[in-house]
This record gives structure tokens, sequence and C-alpha cells, in this order.
């Protein structure tokens, strides 16, 4: 008896591809995964709580810096 003679195929119990959902992109209506966050086609997230946080743009934290020293300032002379 070889070793040949042991080996059992059962790769058709992982199931197929085809039995996973899929969606499609919203941007590019590519069908992927329906776990992924990225489209891995045009590399897009999928929602907005997927996306990784991006810093603010520095005028917005200038602009709430100086709002609050406005505020100190108007507070503390009172």
């Amino acid at each position: 008896m070889s070793d040949s003679d042991d080996y059992v195929d059962d790769s058709e119990d992982w199931g197929d591809d085809d039995d996973l959902p899929t969606i499609r992109c919203p941007y590019c209506r590519a069908e992927i995964l329906e776990d992924l966050p990225q489209c891995p086609k045009c590399g897009n997230y999928i929602s907005e709580e997927d996306q990784p946080m991006q810093p603010k743009p520095w005028w917005i934290v200038i602009g709430l810096a100086a709002c609050f020293l406005i505020v100190a300032v108007w507070v503390l002379r009172l």
C-alpha cells in the first residue's frame, strides 16, 4: 500500500467561492465579498465607518483655537 492510497481529497468540504455572500462596489460596480472593508479593484472603502481616520485640515484647527482664545479672553475680562 503506497502513501497515495491514503490520500483523501476533501477539497469539496471547503465549499466554493460562489457560496460566499457578495455585493457590488458602489464606486466601480465590481463584485466583491461582503465582508471586505475596501474594494480590491478600485481601492475605495465601502462605507465611511471602514475609512481610516484622516487628520483635520489645518484651517479648522486654527479656527477652533481662535474661537477658544476669544471665549477665554471674554470670560477672563468679566
